[in-house]
């Protein structure tokens, strides 16, 4: 498990001839004679719910150096987003890169970026069930923006300092619920949460030196890896970001849980040149997967589709 962002998996191409809607990725668009009527990974954005298990080195922050780096000197966080979207301009920001490394600070990419002409749903209440207990996640102040620096009319979130054990499981289908409105139905849809894993190189620990010399390559563990229940999105996801102060997430690198991924010279650099003379700079890894779920209103799906996007 592991706080972070994204994606999705290319599909692998066939043999010619073969039936061309089996071999549309994840972010293809989807041909006419292919579309199955739900959300795919080219429909409109229509939100996000963003489940995600956090840790923090336990030494190398505080006044003394001594204290653990997370919120309030914790070592682990529950961390939860959740919006719904009825309309934006465009109708859906690019994907990053998969399989590689995409600059976000130009704003103009997913999850980072945001259209104009937002208009947003209250779905009701969101819970998430499938833990030890059943964490419902309270209403936001709309004047703050959200962990990713995104501004919401109305958005839900919950920041639980150690308190992981109470609501997170790893390797488990959580069921995410919207309890609804008046011009909205109660709603359930899929979400899974990975396994935990070891970060090999480098180590779990404040302080990571990153040369910018030349690429920069880091590993981890096959823990986590458990066979996804079906209809789990592309399957296992890992990645890799840089969160700059006054930046935000500047850099962003994701692709199939192969256990490794590189950080290419040209990346590490620019993030260097964004980090100033201080150097200063946060390492997210993480393992995810990415489901959706669709809008409905009380008439059915909203027109045109729009997918919420599901990331454990």
């Amino acid at each position: 498990m592991g706080a972070g962002l994204l994606l999705a998996i290319p599909a692998c191409s066939d043999d010619e001839g073969s039936d061309p809607c089996a071999n549309l990725g994840p972010h293809d668009v989807v041909p006419a004679e292919c579309a199955t009527g739900g959300p795919d990974f080219g429909s409109a954005e229509g939100g996000e719910v963003r489940f995600e298990y956090m840790e923090f080195p336990s030494t190398g922050c505080g006044n003394a150096g001594d204290a653990p780096c997370g919120p309030g000197g914790a070592t682990t966080a529950t961390r939860v987003i959740g919006y719904e979207m009825l309309s934006m301009t465009p109708d859906a920001m690019t994907f990053p890169n998969v399989g590689g490394c995409t600059s976000l600070v130009n704003l103009d990419t997913w999850p980072t970026g945001q259209g104009t002409a937002r208009t947003y749903a209250d779905m009701g209440d969101l819970t998430l069930t499938g833990g030890p207990e059943v964490l419902t996640v309270p209403s936001a102040d709309a004047a703050s923006p959200d962990p990713l620096g995104r501004s919401h009319d109305s958005y839900k979130f919950y920041l639980g300092p150690d308190d992981t054990d109470k609501y997170i499981s790893d390797n488990t289908a959580y069921d995410v619920s919207w309890t609804g409105d008046a011009d909205h139905p109660a709603q359930t849809a899929p979400m899974y949460m990975p396994g935990a894993y070891t970060l090999l190189e480098p180590a779990f620990e404040n302080g990571v030196e990153v040369t910018n010399t030349g690429d920069f390559t880091l590993t981890w563990g096959d823990e986590g890896n458990a066979e996804l229940p079906a209809g789990t999105g592309p399957g296992m996801l890992s990645l890799v970001a840089f969160a700059i102060p006054g930046v935000g997430v500047s850099h962003l690198c994701v692709g199939p849980d192969s256990g490794t991924i590189v950080v290419p010279s040209a990346i590490v650099e620019e993030a260097a040149t964004l980090a100033g003379d201080a150097g200063a700079a946060i390492l997210l890894r993480g393992k995810l997967t990415h489901q959706l779920a669709e809008v409905l209103d009380n008439d059915g799906p909203v027109d045109p589709v729009r997918r919420i996007d599901m990331l454990g």
